[in-house]
């Protein structure tokens, strides 16, 4: 699946900084939480009846 690769690259580079420095970065944690669910939430929100108007409102 192709939305696994970029999760598991945040994962691992968050994993990576942590053990590098010690301590866990919030930036990079809410940074990439936010990668991570607006990958994996924008397919089944796009298909809703209120992105559809929307998408049809902006490209007429």
């Amino acid at each position: 699946m192709v939305f696994g690769v970029p999760t598991l690259l945040t994962i691992v580079f968050i994993g990576a900084d942590t053990w590098r420095t010690g301590k866990l970065n919030k930036a990079f944690l809410v940074g990439g939480a936010f990668l991570v669910a607006a990958m994996w939430l924008r397919l089944p929100l796009s298909s809703t009846p209120l992105w559809l108007d929307f998408a049809t409102w902006i490209t007429s």
